[in-house]
């Protein structure tokens, strides 16, 4: 499932009360929070931040092995609701 279902299977779920969009400013990290608030009480929260991650990948060149390693960027989704409280993460190309 992608962040994209998540929030679109949320909002269905909810589609009969009005909602509003609350955004944080981005803070010196590069993180940011959204809340989705609807008139029936329902709740969603996505707290969206860079991360970085060192990763390493092993290549043949000519019968030759190398090790390649790099640190790439991502940008982490983290979302909960009130219908489930259970975090969830969610992660994209930066």
């Amino acid at each position: 499932m992608t962040y994209l279902e998540y929030k679109k299977a949320f909002i269905e779920k909810h589609k009969k009360a009005d909602w509003t969009v609350h955004t944080s400013p981005m803070d010196e990290y590069g993180q940011y929070v959204k809340n989705y608030l609807f008139t029936d009480g329902a709740t969603l929260t996505e707290v969206n931040r860079p991360i970085y991650e060192n990763v390493e990948a092993e290549v043949e060149v000519k019968g030759i092995k190398f090790t390649l390693r790099q640190q790439v960027k991502l940008m982490e989704t983290e979302a909960w609701n009130t219908d489930d409280a259970k975090s969830v993460k969610f992660y994209e190309r930066w």
